[in-house]
Protein backbone atom coordinates (compact mmCIF):
# COMPACT_ATOMS: atom_id res chain seq x y z
CA UNK A 1 0.00 0.00 0.00
CA UNK A 2 2.11 3.19 -0.74
CA UNK A 3 5.35 1.27 -0.04
CA UNK A 4 5.45 2.14 3.68
CA UNK A 5 7.02 -1.19 4.56
CA UNK A 6 8.64 -1.60 7.94
CA UNK A 7 7.37 1.80 9.09
CA UNK A 8 4.83 2.63 11.73
CA UNK A 9 2.14 5.09 10.64
CA UNK A 10 0.85 7.22 13.51
CA UNK A 11 -2.55 8.10 12.00
CA UNK A 12 -4.16 6.69 8.86
CA UNK A 13 -7.24 8.68 7.82
CA UNK A 14 -9.50 7.31 5.12
CA UNK A 15 -12.47 8.91 3.38
CA UNK A 16 -13.31 6.69 0.41
CA UNK A 17 -17.01 7.42 -0.10
CA UNK A 18 -18.72 4.09 0.54
CA UNK A 19 -15.89 1.72 -0.33
CA UNK A 20 -14.86 1.50 3.31
CA UNK A 21 -16.90 -1.67 3.79
CA UNK A 22 -14.94 -3.76 1.32
CA UNK A 23 -11.72 -2.40 2.80
CA UNK A 24 -12.63 -3.00 6.46
CA UNK A 25 -13.19 -6.69 5.86
CA UNK A 26 -10.28 -7.23 3.49
CA UNK A 27 -7.73 -9.66 4.90
CA UNK A 28 -4.98 -7.84 3.00
CA UNK A 29 -5.92 -4.50 4.53
CA UNK A 30 -6.19 -5.89 8.06
CA UNK A 31 -2.91 -7.78 7.87
CA UNK A 32 -1.20 -4.63 6.59
CA UNK A 33 -2.50 -2.23 9.24
CA UNK A 34 -2.57 -4.55 12.28
CA UNK A 35 1.16 -4.18 12.94
CA UNK A 36 1.87 -0.84 11.29
CA UNK A 37 -0.88 1.69 12.13
CA UNK A 38 -1.28 3.24 15.59
CA UNK A 39 -4.61 4.99 14.91
CA UNK A 40 -7.20 4.62 12.18
CA UNK A 41 -9.75 7.35 11.39
CA UNK A 42 -12.47 6.81 8.84
CA UNK A 43 -15.74 8.20 7.57
CA UNK A 44 -18.36 5.44 7.58
CA UNK A 45 -21.50 5.63 5.41
CA UNK A 46 -24.60 4.00 6.89
CA UNK A 47 -28.09 4.12 5.43
CA UNK A 48 -31.56 3.85 6.95
CA UNK A 49 -32.37 0.71 4.94
CA UNK A 50 -31.76 -3.01 5.29
CA UNK A 51 -28.19 -2.32 4.16
CA UNK A 52 -27.67 -0.57 7.47
CA UNK A 53 -28.07 -3.86 9.34
CA UNK A 54 -25.36 -5.43 7.18
CA UNK A 55 -23.14 -2.37 7.62
CA UNK A 56 -23.42 -2.53 11.41
CA UNK A 57 -22.63 -6.25 11.31
CA UNK A 58 -19.52 -5.59 9.18
CA UNK A 59 -18.37 -2.88 11.56
CA UNK A 60 -18.72 -5.25 14.52
CA UNK A 61 -16.79 -7.92 12.59
CA UNK A 62 -13.95 -5.49 11.97
CA UNK A 63 -13.83 -4.51 15.63
CA UNK A 64 -13.81 -8.14 16.77
CA UNK A 65 -11.24 -9.38 14.25
CA UNK A 66 -8.70 -6.61 14.61
CA UNK A 67 -6.59 -5.13 17.42
CA UNK A 68 -8.33 -1.76 16.93
CA UNK A 69 -10.50 -0.30 19.69
CA UNK A 70 -12.97 2.49 18.91
CA UNK A 71 -12.41 5.65 20.93
CA UNK A 72 -14.40 8.19 18.92
CA UNK A 73 -17.67 8.12 17.00
CA UNK A 74 -20.07 10.86 15.96
CA UNK A 75 -22.52 11.52 13.17
CA UNK A 76 -21.37 14.10 10.66
CA UNK A 77 -24.32 16.55 10.75
CA UNK A 78 -23.44 18.00 7.34
CA UNK A 79 -23.50 14.63 5.57
CA UNK A 80 -27.09 13.47 6.23
CA UNK A 81 -28.91 12.89 2.95
CA UNK A 82 -32.66 13.17 3.54
CA UNK A 83 -33.43 11.82 0.06
CA UNK A 84 -31.52 8.55 0.41
CA UNK A 85 -31.57 8.26 4.20
CA UNK A 86 -27.83 7.82 4.44
CA UNK A 87 -25.63 9.22 7.16
CA UNK A 88 -21.92 9.52 7.64
CA UNK A 89 -20.15 8.82 10.88
CA UNK A 90 -16.67 9.95 11.77
CA UNK A 91 -14.98 7.12 13.66
CA UNK A 92 -11.54 6.54 15.08
CA UNK A 93 -9.77 3.55 16.60
CA UNK A 94 -6.50 3.04 18.40
CA UNK A 95 -4.40 -0.08 17.93
CA UNK A 96 -4.03 -1.85 21.28
CA UNK A 97 -0.87 -3.56 20.02
CA UNK A 98 0.95 -0.25 20.46
CA UNK A 99 -0.05 0.28 24.09
CA UNK A 100 2.82 -0.18 26.47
Amino acid sequence: MLNHTERVIDVLKLDIEGDEWSLLLSDDFLSTINDSVRQLAMEIHIGDTAESIDANYRLRQFEQQSPFVRFFSRENPWARNTLTGTSCYEMAWYNKKFLS
